[in-house]
């Protein structure tokens, strides 16, 4: 069964918009394949804030960055003297987490248990589950966890749907096929 994970695109994605207000270079530079500092930068910040921050897998980041996994190892290995020695990266990290911390200001979690979320998602994004669906989509938020069984037929409607309802949440979402 393959398993993915859509919100840490999503979440890295996000993370990039708020790189190219703050350091003033556009997504598509800090993706390319400079290595100009002012550009290496965000970068590195955006790839360590993703890994170090947030545990998001190393595929995940490259994959979004347009980068190798060895890339973000390296980002990651050499994050510490950076941070120590290097006050424009140090700046770019410190700028990013802290716009990252302001925009992250989600409803509090108010489901008593996992059938409450399951509810709460069906209920309001008006979801039908498929008893003989092959596609499962797990929706985690904070400890509760929860799946929707679609078909591939309906599988991006729901997906959609289970986005809206959750918009408001620090929600994670996982698809399994």
């Amino acid at each position: 069964m393959k398993s993915k994970n859509i919100t840490d695109y999503d979440e890295v994605e996000k993370m990039i918009d708020i790189a190219e207000v703050i350091s003033k270079i556009p997504a598509y530079i800090i993706k390319s394949k400079s290595r100009r500092m002012e550009v290496l930068a965000p970068r590195m910040a955006i790839s360590n804030i993703a890994r170090l921050e947030r545990g998001i897998h190393y595929n995940t980041i490259a994959e979004v960055l347009c980068r190798d996994r060895c890339s973000v190892y390296h980002y990651e290995k050499n994050h510490e003297n950076n941070y120590k020695y290097w006050s424009d990266y140090r700046d770019t990290f410190n700028n990013i987490v802290l716009a990252i911390n302001s925009s992250k200001l989600e409803k509090p979690n108010n489901f008593n248990n996992n059938k409450d979320l399951k509810d709460f998602i069906i209920d309001r994004g008006r979801i039908f589950e498929s008893p003989n669906g092959k596609v499962f989509i797990s929706v985690r938020l904070d400890k509760l966890k929860t799946d929707i069984q679609t078909n591939y037929r309906d599988f991006s409607s729901t997906l959609s749907r289970i986005q809206y309802c959750l918009h408001d949440y620090n929600a994670k979402i996982d698809i399994s096929l």
